[in-house]
């Protein structure tokens, strides 16, 4: 993980620090400038000495930034302070030969998206996708390959069994495998109440429409 999230590093846990934050991109944006400046400062520095030890496949940006209903801060605000330490941090990556930069979201993060391909990133895999009405089918029409995906199938029919399981599946997974650039799972944590037989349905029929 290249990087730890926005709000994360900036220690919000909750929503009284969130608000704190909130403030400061209206009260003092300069502040908040320098000290996202300050991370890429130092998440740089760090990742240096992995970089030049270890050939790395990929790289992941964490940013939990989003409800299921928008992001909590503005695109225009997270253009200001957080692109710009993407693209540093993407330079050095990419100067390292990783071509494929992961944002690790959840929520509906869409707003955001140009935003990231603009500074480099080039794969989501997003949390709660389907239950914030992230449909990666339909980003794939708007963004085309310059997008990779991974994940985007809605955990929740896991509950409902074998019909939604198929219909969910079948409408997302053939034409992005078709494409390419797409790796097929749920799109969060797979509960201890899931009827096992319906986590074998999902992932047999993953594998056969993966095998082709």
């Amino acid at each position: 993980t290249a990087w730890r999230g926005f709000l994360q590093s900036l220690a919000v846990g909750g929503w009284p620090s969130l608000l704190n934050i909130l403030y400061m991109i209206h009260d003092a944006p300069e502040l908040l400038a320098e000290m996202t400046e300050f991370l890429a400062d130092f998440i740089l520095a760090v990742i240096e000495k992995a970089l030049s030890e270890v050939e790395f496949d990929y790289a992941i940006f964490d940013e939990p930034i989003a409800s299921h209903h928008s992001p909590v801060i503005a695109p225009a605000s997270f253009h200001r302070f957080v692109i710009p330490a993407y693209r540093r941090i993407v330079n050095r990556l990419r100067a390292a030969g990783i071509e494929v930069i992961i944002l690790d979201t959840r929520g509906a993060v869409k707003p955001l998206i140009p935003l990231c391909l603009e500074a480099g990133v080039n794969a989501l895999w997003c949390g709660a996708a389907r239950a914030s009405s992230v449909n990666y089918v339909e980003l794939r029409r708007e963004f085309g390959r310059d997008l990779l995906f991974i994940g985007g199938l809605d955990v929740r029919v896991l509950e409902q069994g074998r019909q939604a399981i198929e219909e969910e599946i079948l409408s997302q997974v053939p034409p992005l495998l078709e494409q390419g650039g797409y790796v097929p799972l749920v799109d969060g944590r797979v509960r201890s109440w899931v009827p096992f037989e319906n986590y074998v349905c999902y992932r047999e029929l993953i594998r056969k429409l993966s095998e082709g």
